[in-house]
């Protein structure tokens, strides 16, 4: 069964939409403040760590994280961006736990399925847009000086043009 958009937005009523902003709001912040820290001190795993010098690599991941997070919580693209975020985390997340030396490897994991349901939630919760074209019904009528009947499609002749494969389902001998 497929739910129009009309049906999903009755089913999130007011108290799941405000605990959905409020999940998209929490979450953009936390990954806005994961912006700033890894843009003043060498904590966080760096997106672009093996492709950029570290400074270059941790200010351009400062950079994808706060726009997305901003894009996240002020509800512009909430599904790209939670789409943009969640693949940070899949990404980051093994290189993080990865590290030498780094403890609460576990804690790290739980942190990034917390926040993964987190953008789930948040990219599903947002209603989808409803872009559909108006169509108007066109009502042709016979003109004022109309005098020709209608033509019967029964009548008219068969073209091979029309169907590509007329003489394959019309023939009468198998084609092997």
């Amino acid at each position: 069964m497929t739910m129009t958009v009309s049906q999903t937005a009755a089913i999130l009523d007011r108290p799941t939409r405000a605990i959905a902003a409020l999940i998209r709001v929490v979450t953009g912040a936390f990954f806005l403040a994961t912006a700033v820290t890894l843009a003043t001190s060498n904590a966080g795993a760096p997106l672009l760590d093996g492709l950029l010098p570290d400074t270059a690599a941790r200010n351009a991941t400062a950079v994808y994280l706060a726009i997305t997070a901003l894009a996240l919580t002020l509800r512009l693209g909430v599904r790209p961006a939670a789409l943009l975020l969640a693949a940070y985390v899949l990404t980051t997340g093994p290189l993080a736990a990865a590290a030498p030396g780094l403890p609460g490897t576990l804690e790290i994991a739980r942190i990034d399925i917390v926040l993964l349901f987190a953008l789930l939630a948040a990219g599903l919760a947002e209603p989808r847009p409803l872009h559909r074209a108006l169509v108007a019904p066109r009502r042709v009528a016979p003109g004022e000086g109309a005098d020709t009947p209608r033509p019967d499609a029964a009548e008219a002749p068969a073209s091979p043009r029309r169907n590509l494969f007329a003489d394959l389902w019309d023939s009468d001998s198998p084609t092997a």
